[in-house]
């Protein structure tokens, strides 16, 4: 749960999302040049950006689809895919792949997510003809062993156990099911108890040809790419990808998410009598103009929630909000092993409740500015970080840039557009619950 919850402070502040109205500031006129875009001879997007110094370059291929291609029974059907592709290739066995990592310090990492995937390599720039070599022979040439596939689902078979045991585990499991039931997101992105013993070695084989498409295929290059270096890029990846044929394969259409009035509760042994909570609500998506302001909207009750439930009450260990990702968005707050369980709903409306007024935001409205803007940069201090913006932006908002809007987005924020946005979406208390706690404690909650 502790896990959820710093992942869901990391999205609500990712730069995942942007305005669809440009803005001019200093961030955004510095690195806007530095884009070049480009297409393979089959159509496929190749984004650039040359940071123009440093040693280390990114190349990400980006899988568009997601888990709304799959059904229940197969998640995480991609994800072990793409994890056997890169487990081994007809010129580089896992073996010599193992030793050319270690050799050269490049290191190569597959994801997959709700609407993409992404396969990312991390090199010198010197061993970048080597990287994009195992990037191709990997995707065009995969080895795909049973015994790979075998291994491949054992890891995943105690991560599925991990999980059940948890109950923070057990909380994101019911969470994902509770959310996204009768919905495009339904499948999970990784291997669960559901599909661990349906996915077979054929079903990886047959989506792995699905995935040959290059209308399903975006490249993301971060690095120096001066002194032609960026032509040099062009040809290999053209050279490995740009035959590939080219399907009518469209993205698919992801409806908005319906709260769910019931509560969901669920057991688990290990939790005893201690609570793990999730609660989700409306949210603007991230071309609304209210999707800054509610990420600061957040911040403050962050902070309240932090003071009341945790410092004043002694409620629980850790207690935090942020958002559910996806094209379709939601709030969400979480606490983190609940021990007063009978009053801990209470104690979060009393925390809504008690935001600041319109005057106490604006008090300390430029230092949440601040801070959002401070968590945007470090995002963006290395080169996979870059990459990992450019991808989110590509993917959301068919700008590579777009992310270098949100500064300005940030700076423009007043005191009312957080209080109507506190208003909108968080005041009305219109959260819907997952709880997990020992099967005897479940009865003290009242959510």
């Amino acid at each position: 749960m502790k896990k959820l919850i710093v992942l869901l402070a990391c999205v609500i502040l990712g730069l995942a999302s942007c305005s669809s109205t440009k803005n001019t500031n200093s961030y955004y006129d510095a690195n806007y040049g530095d884009f070049t875009q480009l297409k393979l001879d089959n159509g496929i997007p190749l984004v650039m950006k040359n940071t123009g110094r440093g040693q280390i370059a990114v190349v990400c291929m980006v899988i568009e689809g997601g888990t709304p291609l799959l059904t229940v029974e197969k998640s995480g059907l991609e994800d072990v895919t793409l994890d056997l592709m890169y487990h081994g290739s007809r010129n580089y066995p896992y073996e010599k792949l193992q030793q050319l990592e270690y050799e050269t310090s490049f290191s190569v990492s597959t994801a997959s997510s709700k609407d993409y995937s992404t396969v990312k390599f991390k090199c010198i720039d010197r061993d970048l003809n080597t990287a994009l070599d195992v990037l191709a022979d990997g995707f065009l040439e995969p080895l795909m062993q049973k015994d790979d596939f075998d291994q491949i689902m054992n890891l995943n078979q105690m991560q599925v156990q991990r999980q059940l045991s948890d109950p923070s585990g057990t909380l994101g499991l019911e969470l994902q099911k509770a959310v996204y039931a009768s919905h495009e997101y339904a499948p999970s992105s990784s291997v669960n108890e559901a599909s661990l013993n349906s996915i077979t070695l054929e079903d990886v084989l047959k989506h792995y040809d699905s995935l040959k498409d290059a209308a399903r295929i975006k490249f993301v290059a971060v690095g120096n790419f001066s002194d032609g270096k960026d032509s040099v890029l062009f040809e290999k990846l053209n050279g490995h990808f740009g035959k590939l044929p080219r399907t009518q394969f469209k993205k698919p259409v992801i409806s908005k998410i319906k709260l769910n009035k019931k509560t969901v509760y669920a057991a688990n042994s290990q939790a005893e009598k201690i609570g793990y909570v999730a609660g989700y609500f409306d949210a603007p998506d991230r071309y609304d103009g209210d999707y800054v302001p509610f990420a600061i909207a957040l911040m403050y009750l962050d902070n309240t929630l932090f003071n009341l439930v945790r410092e004043q009450n002694g409620a629980c260990y850790s207690v935090g909000t942020g958002v559910l990702g996806g094209k379709d968005m939601l709030g969400a707050l979480s606490v983190y092993k609940s021990t007063k369980n009978r009053e801990l709903k209470q104690l979060l409306f009393k925390a809504i409740d008690e935001f600041p007024s319109e005057k106490e935001v604006a008090e300390k409205l430029e230092n949440y500015k601040s801070k959002y803007i401070t968590e945007l940069f470090s995002s963006s201090q290395d080169t996979a970080g870059v990459a990992n913006n450019i991808v989110v932006s590509l993917e959301y908002a068919d700008e590579p840039y777009r992310y270098l809007s949100r500064p300005g987005e940030i700076l423009k924020v007043n005191p009312a557009q957080v209080m109507s946005a506190y208003r909108k979406y968080i005041a009305p208390k219109k959260i819907s619950w997952v709880v997990v706690s020992g099967e005897e404690e479940l009865k003290e909650f009242d959510f």
